[in-house]
């Protein structure tokens, strides 16, 4: 979890010293399949997807929004609480906080498939003078835990809100059945219309 999360707070370095363009968020969504079938998501047609060691989910714009969406999947028995600490602490020491992110609201909300997730929603300064918000998703699916990372600064956080959370709504995550030698794969059941999940307000 701590390599993984790492990768999340490298990208988010990243995103916030680019400058932002509006290009990648006038696109349509297109459905993805991710770590081997584990997870499906609605991802805009311009944003690059990243899969890495198989259970973490990096999705970007190709352009230079200060915006990101980050999927980390977790053994089913994994302490949450502590590991969103552990994500966090992370967080302020690469984005450079000037404190420790403080959380303004949080929440259930119900995400595709009618799971279950707290969600908080959390602000912080940098020390260059920016600030940016930090929407975390966190809960057991039947197969694993997870957390999911919205990242963005403040400005872009709001205005891209709604297509975000289109993202977040669109995410489900699957069993994967061994592989059978005497029988065919039975076909895939078409994926639900992701509706949007409400994001935390401040």
């Amino acid at each position: 979890m701590f390599r993984k999360l790492r990768v999340i707070e490298i990208i988010a370095v990243l995103i916030f010293i680019l400058g932002l363009s509006f290009f990648a968020f006038s696109q349509e969504l297109t459905s993805k399949t991710l770590l081997k079938g584990r997870v499906s998501v609605e991802v805009p047609t311009t944003w690059e997807v990243e899969e890495i060691e198989d259970s973490f989910v990096s999705l970007m714009p190709s352009s230079q929004e200060r915006i990101g969406v980050f999927i980390s999947l977790l053994d089913l028995n994994a302490n949450l609480e502590e590991e969103k600490k552990k994500a966090l602490s992370e967080i302020k020491e690469n984005v450079d906080a000037t404190s420790a992110p403080i959380m303004v609201n949080s929440g259930k909300v119900t995400l595709g498939d009618d799971l279950e997730a707290m969600a908080e929603l959390y602000n912080f300064s940098t020390d260059k003078g920016e600030k940016g918000n930090i929407a975390l998703y966190f809960g057991k699916s039947k197969n694993s835990a997870f957390i999911i990372a919205v990242l963005g600064e403040e400005k872009d956080f709001d205005r891209f809100r709604d297509l975000l959370m289109r993202v977040v709504g669109s995410i489900r995550f699957m069993a994967v059945q061994p592989a059978s030698t005497q029988q065919p794969t039975p076909t895939q059941q078409p994926v639900p219309t992701p509706q949007p999940v409400p994001a935390p307000q401040p």
